[in-house]
């Protein structure tokens, strides 16, 4: 009888923790393609990674996380850079590529790069 309260008290603490931790992903807008992300104070963001293929082994050309060690420095040395948030950034969504989200990054000076981010790492809205 003991076990089974101790297991049924750590299923009922891993669906509540679960219910508590919320993460911060970003979305992509179906009308205008837009692709977003905001700093939320309750909320983490991942790691999150932009590829210059749809392939996770491909160079990782963009990165979004809300953890100062994965931002500032740009430390995964990422071509396009690190992100806490893409409030002054032109990121449009392409298409769907497999498991992959395709997304152009458009400069000020207007120069186009495309990246892929995992589709479970993003929302539709």
């Amino acid at each position: 009888m003991k076990i089974l309260m101790i297991i049924s008290g750590s299923i009922l603490f891993t669906i509540l923790s679960n219910l508590c931790y919320s993460q911060n992903l970003p979305s992509i807008n179906k009308v205008d393609k837009s692709f977003w992300l905001y700093i939320d104070k309750y909320e983490e963001t991942p790691l999150i990674y932009g590829y210059q293929l749809p392939d996770l082994n491909s160079e990782k050309m963009i990165c979004f996380s809300s953890f100062t060690s994965d931002v500032d420095n740009n430390p995964h040395k990422c071509v396009l850079g690190a992100y806490y948030e893409t409030v002054d950034l032109n990121i449009e969504y392409i298409s769907m590529e497999d498991n992959f989200v395709k997304l152009k990054f458009t400069t000020e000076g207007k120069q186009e790069s495309i990246f892929y981010v995992e589709k479970k790492s993003v929302k539709f809205e």
